[in-house]
């Protein structure tokens, strides 16, 4: 277990309640939050020291979606990173939560008992950073199990009386964490967005990469931008290994509306915190990585607007949709019956339009599976009776969405299975699926 093991925990405390969204940063704390600053401030990251290395043993997951986990790689260039929405245990309610349809003989339902899923499963993912949504019970018994794990770990609870919550995790032998940043979306769903830096440690470029960043360190004389500062944490020669832009959140489930707003404050606030760090290069942003289980099918105005930032596009995927509300969970969703078999090893992602606001994001899972919706998305991320639905993406800047020839770009993804059953259940712990994808530094 990690030594000197700091607790990470910020609470639901809402920062300004202007018309943008609320983001604020917090420091390290011991259950309580310590005052919050604007987003918008100067700041400068606080990093902690690399913990103690992290165990090598994985248990298996018994289901399809670890087939590949253990073959993921861990090359000095790659990382992998994890999606995934627990199931908190406040929403276990059969009745209030439309769980009815388990029979809890073997204790499904009880966190006691599906907590020792969760953590096996967790486990099996291997990866280096975890990206969770409906976590509670954080402090009594999340933060040691992911300790115990090799993970430091943060919380950001949602607060204004939920119990639940978003927490980033990471290997501290491979990242270093900068203070978080909450946004705090300025409706009345108490849904928030969890945001950090993470520095890589001892990684390096790939050697294309690594050559071009030094020829343009030598033209350029070395300076960076942001009064010429040049990001990274590993370094080859003169190339930087830029840091990431991390975010988690949690989109409301009930109003389609709703949900793209808070997109568009999700996006505020990262381009915000994006341009306040220094470039790499000399002249490119830093990497941004977003997950989150956001509600929102892969034709909905949710997802376009994600990927494109264009209100326009968005109102089109919108007219253009069989069914604008088809991702509320209380529609009655058509459940795909199909056993569709995945495709792992998918083309690169389309070019798109560069955003207005600089950020274009792609989903690292779009084109990845057979033809079972629109963009080439897994079959469903969420199932239960009456419905299947993908609404969990890992978003990211995909070097060659914008022309930029430095920077991430995914590497392959673990298949999400297509045939599960009502979940959650004995082989699976929570109602959603995981998502797991490999980058690698270009």
């Amino acid at each position: 277990m990690p030594k000197d093991k700091k607790s990470r925990a910020t609470g639901g405390a809402a920062g300004s309640a202007d018309s943008k969204s609320s983001a604020t940063a917090a420091t390290d704390s011991k259950s309580a939050p310590a005052p919050a600053t604007e987003v918008d401030t100067t700041t400068t990251p606080a990093t902690d020291s690399a913990a103690a290395a992290a165990t090598d043993e994985s248990t298996k997951q018994d289901d399809d979606t670890s087939d590949d986990a253990s073959s993921v790689s861990k090359g000095r260039h790659n990382f992998t990173v994890a999606q995934y929405n627990t199931l908190a245990d406040c929403y276990t309610d059969p009745v209030t939560n439309q769980l009815t349809y388990i029979t809890d003989v073997a204790g499904i339902l009880k966190f006691a008992q599906r907590r020792k899923l969760l953590a096996k499963t967790i486990e099996s993912f291997k990866a280096d950073i975890l990206c969770l949504e409906e976590v509670d019970h954080y402090s009594e018994w999340w933060e040691d199990t992911l300790e115990a794990m090799g993970y430091e770990s943060h919380f950001a609870g949602r607060g204004k009386g939920k119990d639940d919550g978003c927490v980033l995790a990471w290997k501290p032998e491979k990242f270093k964490f900068a203070a978080p940043y909450i946004t705090h979306f300025t409706d009345d769903t108490k849904h928030i967005a969890l945001l950090a830096i993470l520095t890589p440690i001892g990684f390096t470029p790939t050697p294309a990469a690594a050559a071009a960043a030094d020829a343009n360190a030598s033209g350029s004389g070395g300076s960076g931008g942001s009064g010429g500062t040049k990001s990274g944490g590993g370094k080859s020669g003169g190339a930087a290994v830029p840091p990431l832009l991390i975010a988690v959140t949690h989109f409301d489930w009930a109003s389609p509306v709703t949900r793209l707003a808070q997109a568009r404050q999700l996006r505020s606030a990262i381009v915000t915190l994006r341009a306040k760090q220094p470039l790499f290069h000399g002249k490119h942003m830093i990497p941004v990585i977003v997950t989150g289980d956001f509600n929102a099918e892969p034709k909905s105005p949710v997802y376009t607007f994600m990927a494109a930032g264009d209100v326009k596009a968005a109102a089109s995927a919108n007219s253009n949709s069989n069914s604008a509300a088809t991702d509320n969970k209380k529609h009655n969703h058509k459940k795909n019956s199909k056993n569709q078999k995945s495709e792992p090893a998918a083309p690169p992602p389309p070019v798109l339009p560069v955003a207005a606001d600089g950020l274009t994001l792609v989903s690292a899972f779009r084109d990845t599976h057979s033809k079972t919706n629109a963009c080439g998305e897994p079959a469903m991320t969420i199932v239960k009776p009456s419905y299947s639905a993908t609404v969990d993406y890992i978003f990211y800047t995909h070097a060659s969405t914008t022309g930029v020839t430095a920077g991430i770009e995914r590497e392959k993804v673990v298949p999400v299975p297509s045939n599960v059953a009502k979940l959650p259940n004995a082989q699976h712990p929570s109602d959603h699926l995981p998502l797991i994808a490999t980058f690698k530094y270009v």
